[in-house]
C-alpha cells in the first residue's frame, strides 16, 4: 500500500485496513481525558431551543439561530454536492 494514491474522504468510508495503513486507533477515554478538564462549560442553549423550536427565525438566542441555520443549511444540501463541512 505504500504506492498506493491516497485522498482525502469521508469519515464513514473508511475501512479497517485504511485506518491501520494510516496508524489511526480509536481508544475510549474518560472525559477528563479527551478534553483535559474535569468539568465543561454550560450549555449555551436552552433544551426548549434545541428540542422544540424548528426554525430560525423562532429562537431567542443568537447561538439557537446559529445552529439551526447551520442544521438547515447542512439538510438542504445535495448527496452530490460534497461535504457542507469545511476547514478552517
Amino acid at each position: 500500500m505504500a504506492n498506493t494514491i491516497r485522498s482525502a474522504k469521508s469519515g464513514s468510508d473508511w475501512t479497517a485496513i485504511e485506518l491501520a495503513a494510516y496508524n489511526i486507533r480509536a481508544k475510549l477515554q474518560d472525559v477528563t481525558t479527551f478534553f483535559g478538564t474535569p468539568r465543561l462549560p454550560d450549555p449555551v442553549l436552552t433544551p426548549e431551543e434545541v428540542l422544540v423550536v424548528t426554525e430560525p427565525n423562532q429562537t431567542t438566542t443568537k447561538d439557537g439561530y446559529a445552529l439551526l441555520r447551520t442544521l438547515d443549511l447542512v439538510v438542504s444540501i445535495s448527496p452530490n454536492e460534497g461535504s457542507p463541512v469545511s476547514c478552517r
